[in-house]
């Protein structure tokens, strides 16, 4: 079977709802009911989060990082949701369980999904790192953006695992046809914010532009655009100043100069940033 029948019998599956979708984590999904019910207060809520020790650690460790790092170091997971608030903290505990879906079942895909991994951790802390010094987008949501872009690709890669003869410039462009796509259906379908669920359909749109303000879209693809520096994407991407996003940026008082300056100097912070994300 050639790429495009392979192109043509996916966009048939995701048509007819045919095409398998991860499912929203059951832990992420028991903290947004929590979060929502006007019974449940910030002890109830700390509990059923601390029914994970590993999620409890990484909301700790989270509120004392150089995003939402306050005077004094949290060192309860209680303090930690009382300083984060509940979207806040409903929003990281999405974040946490994203690490799950990128375990690849298939050892064929093993490096391309800890490449997605590690470029989707790279862009989440460099979207934070932007959105914190020069816009109006909140952070926590910066980094979900940045984990979530390219989540339609994981189950391409579980449906196309069975297609042997595919050569890997084949797969990427079938991925790349269909990711946006299909990473939108599974934010919709995991009822979290329609602005999410665009970054997935619109990610790596650089010639995207609109009349708005700066939005999580722009933010996640310049985030893209300076994860690229100095590798060989670089080559197949424009340059940060012909992107329409970087002057949203731009109204934001921040500019490709200014941009690339404020990551250097904000080089251990996206580090610190990436490596909580990654472990």
């Amino acid at each position: 079977m050639d790429k495009q029948q392979i192109v043509t019998e996916l966009a048939e599956k995701i048509e007819k709802g045919q095409l398998k979708l991860p499912g929203f984590p059951e832990l992420a999904m028991k903290i947004r009911q929590a979060t929502n019910d006007p019974d449940k207060d910030v002890g109830e809520i700390s509990k059923i989060i601390q029914t994970d020790p590993l999620l409890a650690a990484y909301l700790i460790k989270t509120v004392n990082s150089p995003i939402y790092r306050g005077r004094v170091p949290i060192s309860s997971c209680r303090e930690a949701v009382m300083r984060l608030g509940l979207k806040i903290t409903r929003n990281l505990v999405v974040a946490f369980t994203m690490r799950h879906f990128f375990q690849p079942k298939a050892d064929r895909f093993k490096k391309k999904m800890q490449d997605l991994w590690q470029h989707s951790t790279r862009v989440a802390a460099l979207a934070a790192v932007l959105a914190r010094n020069g816009s109006r987008l909140n952070p926590d949501k910066a980094v979900l953006a940045g984990l979530l872009h390219d989540i339609g690709t994981i189950p391409l890669l579980q449906a196309l695992s069975c297609q042997k003869d595919l050569q890997d410039e084949e797969l990427d462009q079938i991925i790349i046809s269909l990711r946006g796509q299909i990473g939108q259906m599974i934010l919709k379908q995991w009822e979290l914010d329609d602005d999410l669920a665009l970054v997935c359909r619109e990610a790596d749109n650089w010639s995207r532009d609109h009349d708005g303000e700066l939005d999580y879209v722009d933010l996640v693809n310049i985030a893209q655009l300076h994860s690229f520096i100095g590798t060989p994407e670089m080559v197949r991407c424009p340059t940060l100043d012909k992107v329409p996003a970087m002057g949203r940026l731009g109204m934001a008082e921040l500019t490709p100069e200014s941009s690339l300056l404020i990551l250097e100097q904000a080089r251990e912070e996206i580090a610190e940033v990436e490596s909580l994300l990654r472990n």
